[in-house]
């Protein structure tokens, strides 16, 4: 497996974020089927899962579905009625909650109930990421509560209370003014310097998070990890590439 590793790793190309990546996410795909064992392509195939869980509030908002999901939208309508391919937790949501306003409403517990799962079933890569992923949209919501004066219980009410960082945040609910931790200032100079422009917010997020993944990527040349890196960074290198303002609205409001 790691000459697979190795041939895999020295044919992907470099990424920038500000420029169009070298090969397509199809073409991408087509190198790991060829490359990884099964249990490999699961973890490739968890990243897109994650894609689907997000297409699936863009299909009750009738927006379109991004296409590096797993599941088309004909596909998506039939597993609502099948029940089956998808997680658990999604099949009790819907069933909770029938109007489709709710379902939107209440998405946050859809993103919280996955982030646990990877967080129990998962390892290396996986976790780093979607620990991240989860960190940024914690301090987001808080920073963005306050600033709209909105509820910040009801803002974390799917979250675990006994978490560190939401007691954190929930013990100033009160505050007049949020207080970040160390290791979050980038993300609060971040939203502080471009709370007016949401193309520039979402160009600097997306920096953000490239940078941190490329940084965890460079200790794991020629493992998977390696692999999973690239493909989170190609798909924000597209994200970035494709942005206009109207879109940058909507991808900060699904934080």
């Amino acid at each position: 497996m790691l000459n697979n590793y190795y041939f895999l790793g020295s044919s992907l190309p470099s990424l920038d974020l500000k420029k169009k990546p070298e090969i397509s996410f199809e073409e991408f795909l087509l190198l790991c089927e060829m490359n990884l064992s099964k249990e490999d392509l699961n973890k490739i195939n968890l990243l897109r899962k994650y894609i689907d869980l997000l297409n699936l509030r863009l299909y009750w908002q009738n927006n379109k579905i991004d296409k590096r999901g797993l599941f088309n939208v004909k596909q998506i309508e039939n597993i609502f009625l099948t029940k089956d391919d998808f997680f658990d937790f999604v099949f009790d949501f819907i069933e909770k909650y029938q109007k489709t306003e709710d379902r939107v409403l209440y998405f946050s517990f859809l993103q919280t109930s996955f982030y646990h799962y990877v967080f129990e079933n998962e390892s290396g890569f996986l976790t780093f990421y979607f620990s991240l992923i989860r960190r940024t949209n914690i301090v987001l919501t808080a920073l963005r509560a306050k600033r709209q004066n909105r509820d910040i219980l009801k803002e974390f009410q799917f979250e675990d209370k006994t978490d560190d960082l939401i007691i954190f945040f929930i013990s100033q609910k009160d505050s007049a003014k949020i207080e970040i931790l160390k290791e979050d200032e980038k993300i609060l100079n971040i939203y502080e310097n471009n709370i007016s422009n949401p193309r520039k917010l979402n160009y600097e997020l997306l920096k953000y998070l490239f940078n941190e993944i490329e940084h965890f990527a460079e200790t794991k040349i020629f493992k998977i990890d390696q692999i999973l890196s690239f493909a989170v960074m190609h798909m924000i290198s597209e994200d970035f590439n494709r942005l206009d303002f109207e879109e940058g609205k909507k991808i900060i409001e699904s934080l």
